[in-house]
């Protein structure tokens, strides 16, 4: 997922913009090994801990049980899926240079993860970081849907 981050308008700490179809993407699994997309994992974290603001109600209403689903429970298809989506933001013309590897093309990454080389293992690395982060930003709120 490509997101921007910026500062928060309160405080240095970052606020991250999300766009209303990464809202429909996939982003977590929950214990159960269920796909939750980015609007469901924001309202049920959202619910759980009792959060409002205009950050949780930009996201809108929909039905979802009370429990903290996250990256735990991400089984290996999972971490494929979430990598694969971050890919696809690459245009196809576009490579990524990788210190001491070279350039790779978004095709050439997806090789890499799916024979969980040195190469597609940091990428893995980078794609969960980033996710963590999210998850984290999310956790507190500091977010914002942009149209």
């Amino acid at each position: 997922m490509s997101r921007k981050h910026m500062s928060h308008p309160t405080s240095d700490r970052p606020l991250i913009c999300i766009s209303e179809r990464q809202l429909d993407e996939f982003f977590s699994v929950d214990e159960e090994g269920r796909s939750l997309t980015l609007r469901q994992y924001i309202l049920r974290h959202s619910r759980e801990r009792g959060m409002k603001g205009s950050a949780f109600e930009q996201v809108g209403a929909a039905q979802a049980s009370a429990h903290n689903p996250d990256s735990t429970n991400f089984g290996p298809a999972d971490v494929d899926r979430l990598v694969n989506q971050y890919l696809d933001t690459m245009p196809e013309d576009e490579v990524l240079e990788i210190v001491g590897q070279g350039p790779f093309t978004a095709q050439q990454l997806r090789e890499e993860v799916r024979n969980r080389t040195a190469v597609g293992e940091q990428i893995i690395g980078m794609v969960l970081a980033d996710h963590a982060f999210v998850e984290d930003a999310i956790k507190k709120g500091l977010f914002k849907v942009i149209s």
